[in-house]
């Protein structure tokens, strides 16, 4: 049998224990994320390096545009009024770049999906790991509990919490699954 001492030190155990599972669950999370931004920079690393090819064409024909916009403006203001070359074309960004391009959407589009699905998964897979850190921890110490209780009361009060099955029974949690499928396939 447990002794009342023990069960405390065991109590604090678990309880740091768990609190150490959490931030390493936590760390996880962030590692996926990061392992998620290289899938996509990897996945997407050929149409990367397009647009940068494009972006460094279209600034060197901006500088061009910028010579020669400076030349004229030189010859007819003369060489006093124009003391120095000024950014007289304006510059793009890669991002306006790929706006103005029918063909970018799509791509950037498809970027962005993909993103979003792998942090929905890996908020799914983290939520259930706490979940289930959760349980566990509470279970552990409910067991750790329900050594000590002597008298049947106390254990009838303890048998009163109710179940998630009790709560949400089956048949409503599938019901439940249905219909966000069912709404999730009218938004796509």
């Amino acid at each position: 049998m447990i002794t009342k001492g023990e069960r405390a030190e065991l109590r604090s155990l678990i309880r740091q224990r768990f609190k150490v599972l959490r931030a390493d669950v936590t760390a996880r999370e962030s590692e996926l994320n990061a392992e998620l931004e290289d899938k996509l920079k990897e996945h997407f690393a050929a149409d990367d390096k397009a647009w940068s090819d494009v972006a460094f064409l279209i600034d060197e024909a901006v500088q061009e545009a910028n010579r020669k916009a400076n030349d004229i403006v030189r010859k007819q203001a003369g060489q006093d009024g124009w003391p120095h070359d000024g950014r007289i074309v304006r510059s793009c960004t890669l991002s306006e770049i790929r706006n103005s391009v029918v063909g970018a959407k799509p791509y950037e589009q498809e970027r962005m999906v993909m993103r979003r699905q792998g942090q929905a998964r890996i908020t799914a897979t983290v939520k259930s790991a706490l979940l289930k850190l959760d349980r566990t921890e509470a279970d552990l110490l409910t067991r750790l509990v329900a050594g000590a209780l002597e008298s049947e009361e106390a254990r009838s009060f303890l048998g009163e919490i109710p179940t998630v099955s009790a709560l949400v029974p089956a048949d409503r949690l599938l019901e439940l699954e249905r219909s966000l499928r069912d709404d999730a396939g009218d938004v796509g």
